[in-house]
């Protein structure tokens, strides 16, 4: 019988968390996972990634990359439950290698499989997702520390940068789920 987990994304070195909770089936891939977390998170998946399991590594692997190690596993490949199989399992997915956007990725629970849900499903999060391209964390809070003060130089470039209803505190579950059920069409166009 298929099970599905619920995992917790934590945006690492953000104050309050930037983070989702999400059920995705455990057979899925780590291609299919990644996509999820774009889509949860609010990324756009504009660049590479990789998933650290203790020593593995897990990415588009590929003998033009050269951020990638000589030993990446395929992400499109490889299975999420042949490697997280226990509740309180935990690991990392890294985005952006520019920016390093850092996540720990926990098992917070395994559950029976719901015909009736369609798969992935976020159940809750906090926090607006960073702007892609923003320098990572410090950069990000730099632009928002901007924001604050109309009376810095860059605050027009940076409200326009960012967008002028971008607030950090903003988070819709509803929305999310929209975008989380284009993750087999969206799959499909960027790798097939």
């Amino acid at each position: 019988m298929s099970t599905v987990y619920q995992l917790k994304i934590s945006l690492q070195e953000t104050t309050p968390i930037i983070w989702r909770s999400i059920l995705v089936k455990s057979d899925i891939t780590f291609l299919e996972l990644h996509l999820s977390i774009q889509l949860a998170m609010g990324w756009t998946n504009s660049h590479l990634f990789e998933f650290k399991i203790g020593e593995l590594n897990i990415g588009l692997a590929s003998d033009e990359d050269d951020f990638m190690e000589e030993d990446t596993l395929d992400a499109g490949e490889e299975l999420l439950s042949n490697y997280i199989t226990k509740q309180g399992a935990s690991f990392t997915y890294i985005y952006d290698f520019g920016d390093e956007w850092i996540h720990r990725i926990e098992l917070e629970q395994i559950q029976t499989l719901d015909k009736t849900i369609k798969y992935p499903v976020c159940i809750s999060g906090a926090m607006n997702c960073p702007p892609e391209n923003c320098g990572g964390t410090y950069g990000y809070y730099e632009n928002l520390a901007i924001l604050k003060n109309p009376e810095d130089e860059s605050y027009e470039e940076i409200k326009e940068w960012m967008g002028a209803n971008y607030s950090p505190e903003h988070f819709d579950l509803i929305a999310t789920n929209k975008q989380l059920q284009k993750t087999s069409r969206y799959l499909k166009k960027m790798y097939e």
